[in-house]
């Protein structure tokens, strides 16, 4: 979903397998909020239930130029550490990084 509103534009990636829509869609977006199931470590699994490892939304974010990527949509965080998870994300992605708590408001 890709929204516009006073100059600023948000982009929401969820429920999905890496994918060049996603790009295209973010593409200049000040903001991409993305699903990251887990670390590189569950890309199998999460590949075969149609998610995203916080390394590919990393690399979503920095192929689509976009200015800020906030981690979302996460497993239970016994299973996924959100530290990690936004180290992963920087590893290929050099913009602000957040990673999303349950009740978080942001602005964009």
């Amino acid at each position: 979903m890709r929204i516009s509103q006073g100059g600023s534009t948000l982009v929401y990636a969820a429920d999905t397998r890496p994918c060049q829509n996603v790009v295209e869609y973010a593409r200049g977006a000040d903001l991409l909020v993305h699903e990251a199931y887990g670390t590189h470590d569950d890309a199998k699994q999460a590949h075969l239930f149609g998610h995203s490892t916080a390394a590919e939304a990393g690399r979503s974010a920095r192929e689509a130029g976009v200015g800020r990527l906030i981690l979302t949509h996460l497993r239970a965080s016994r299973f996924a550490d959100p530290d990690a998870l936004a180290t992963e994300a920087a590893s290929v992605f050099w913009g602000r990084i957040e990673v999303a708590n349950d009740l978080d408001a942001f602005g964009f």
